[in-house]
């Protein structure tokens, strides 16, 4: 007789949990092996819940999926059910059959890092880096403000060493428009000592019979162009687009989420936002309204300890916005447009010194907003799902699948830090009370 098979979790499995709601619908669950990051059905939850604690046979699977319903479906019901998700489980390398229980039952609960469990909810230990990030850059005394433009434009001709968080650009322009606006708008960002350099960029005209008609410009990165020219009044957009692509495109000692990011006393607050949802206008005004600027698009979070780091960069505002936070802040410095770009009419919003001046002080995630501005909608928040919120992280961040468990490791912390919230909002000041009122409970 044939024993009944039995089935276990493979190594590299792990499901964090969170009983903010019914548990099941608060989990996702990695798998190191595909690379594969889900968020399963209640029941399909249950049941790897019940392989954590070492091999199970059918039927006592079905017993544990039984016990999960409050009103249990019939016999017939509860076994194609079982069926069905013992199925898609396997398909999907989660779980594995065992043709007898030859072993004896061994614990499955996902590898804790050094020091212990950890509850969900309480505070995450470091976690080790597989790769280090090196330290702060070497900064001298004097800041960008304290050239004339005149001085920014001769420095730039031979490479202007500027230092942004934990990152330096050396940036060579020979057009007016870039130098202008780094005057403008890097007043008060440090001028890196030495001659290291993380990123060596160039934003210059393109040569040949466009510079007498159409005028472009080219962006380069070590003597590369990886994108294509554009008009040469979208030069300092450009610059800024490829400042983005160098940090998301190469500094992998930090899981980097698509995200604005800002902080107050010591919390952080992280706002992923599709286009079109007010997520930069927000990041405006509420660093116009005293929170410090970590990125308006770049989330860094250190994989050492899981805090979150900040460029404090200009903010890029887009088409209506650029106008909203003028009415709203009348003395809010901008970068000049640049009109009819791939995202429409942009501007650049000088960071407030005070962003600038504390690159270097890590912050506490906090909470998770997604923003949606509705026209003359009352400003409200209400509950995200956690599950929701790690796998749209996941999926918009820079490298999650590049770093893999680590990755899996850093947002599941991310998650235990944080409250997760949707925000609809369709009035600046209204939605500032509420910032406020969330920053001091």
């Amino acid at each position: 007789m044939t024993a009944d098979p039995h089935y276990r979790l493979p190594p590299g499995v792990a499901f964090p949990r969170w009983r903010e709601g019914p548990a099941a619908e608060e989990w996702v669950v990695y798998h190191e092996g595909t690379g594969q990051t889900l968020r399963l059905s209640a029941a399909a939850c249950v049941l790897l819940d019940a392989l954590a604690r070492g091999p199970l046979d059918r039927g006592r699977l079905s017993e544990a999926l039984a016990s999960a319903f409050a009103d249990p479906p019939g016999p017939a019901e509860l076994e194609s059910a079982l069926d069905g998700l013992l199925e898609g489980l396997v398909r999907h390398e989660l779980i594995e059959t065992l043709e007898a229980p030859a072993v004896p039952a061994v614990n499955h609960d996902p590898p804790q890092p050094p020091g212990g469990e950890v509850p969900r909810g309480a505070a995450a230990p470091t976690l080790q880096a597989r790769t280090r990030p090196r330290d702060p850059p070497t900064t001298g005394t004097q800041r960008l403000g304290e050239l004339s433009q005149a001085e920014v434009s001769a420095r730039l001709r031979t490479g202007l060493a500027l230092v942004t968080g934990p990152f330096v650009f050396r940036i060579v322009s020979h057009l007016p428009l870039v130098a202008a606006n780094l005057h403008r708008l890097y007043a008060d960002f440090p001028l890196a000592e030495g001659t290291f350099a993380d990123f060596h960029v160039r934003v210059d005209p393109v040569a040949g019979s466009r510079r007498w008609f159409k005028p472009q410009a080219q962006f380069w990165l070590d003597g590369l162009t990886p994108f294509k020219p554009l008009p040469r009044d979208q030069a300092y957009a450009m610059l800024e687009w490829g400042m983005n692509w160098c940090i998301a495109g190469h500094a992998h000692h930090y899981l980097m989420l698509h995200a604005a990011v800002l902080e107050r006393a010591g919390r952080a607050l992280i706002l992923p936002g599709d286009p079109g949802a007010g997520k930069s206008t927000l990041t405006a005004a509420l660093m116009l309204d005293g929170w410090r600027l970590l990125s308006d698009e770049i989330t860094l979070i250190d994989r050492r300890d899981g805090r979150l780091y900040g460029l404090a960069r200009p903010v890029s505002l887009k088409n209506a916005s650029i106008e909203v936070i003028r009415a709203h802040a009348p003395a809010a410095v901008f970068g000049d447009v640049a009109r009819d770009t791939h995202k429409g009419t942009v501007s650049h919003l000088k960071p407030t010194p005070d962003s600038v001046a504390r690159t270097g002080e890590p912050a506490q995630p906090a909470w998770i907003v997604f923003p949606r501005w509705k026209r003359d909608t009352p400003a409200r928040l209400t509950p995200h799902p956690k599950a929701a919120a790690f796998l749209h992280l996941a999926s918009h961040a820079f490298n999650y699948s590049l770093l893999g468990a680590t990755a899996f490791d850093l947002t599941a912390r991310l998650m235990d830090a944080c409250t997760c919230w949707d925000f609809e909002y369709g009035r600046l000041p209204e939605a500032l009370a509420v910032f406020r009122e969330l920053a001091e409970a």
